[in-house]
């Protein structure tokens, strides 16, 4: 039976700005899964590089980065169409079912931050190896 596992948290952005600056800054600290032209400009797709600790954890650092950046970086990052923080599973049988808590206050965070949250559940296949290859995938708005 397959479990029901916590991935990652996603951070995608679409703007119609450049956003390599943004990205640059921030590539000591993030993996970039997605870089391109989406239907309204620039895409971004990235997670934090080290294996996912939980959502709460992982969310709250994203919220760190994104507060300490630079002005101009900011600026870019304010100035974005849409700006999801989207925590990624993979779908199992077992548990029987699984709770995640976010935190209000981290929830006030992404809202500051003009940020959505969103859930997205990767479907279970017959290879472990092939779920967690599709559930790293770039998703999100305009990303195929």
């Amino acid at each position: 039976m397959a479990e029901i596992t916590y991935i990652s948290v996603d951070l995608e952005i679409e703007s119609r700005s450049d956003l390599t600056p943004l990205l640059d800054e921030l590539s000591d600290e993030i993996t970039v899964m997605y870089r391109g032209d989406g239907p309204r400009g620039g895409v971004a797709s990235f997670q934090l590089p080290v294996d996912a600790e939980d959502p709460e954890t992982d969310l709250s650092r994203l919220c760190s980065l994104i507060e300490n950046l630079t002005e101009d970086s900011r600026r870019l990052w304010d100035e974005a169409m849409s700006r999801t923080f989207d925590l990624g599973y993979l779908s199992g049988t077992t548990p029987r079912n699984l709770r995640t808590l976010v935190q209000a206050s981290t929830m006030e965070r992404i809202a500051h931050l003009g940020g959505t949250f969103a859930i997205t559940i990767y479907p279970p296949s017959d290879d472990p190896l092939e779920d967690l290859e599709d559930a790293t995938k770039p998703h999100g708005p305009g990303i195929g």
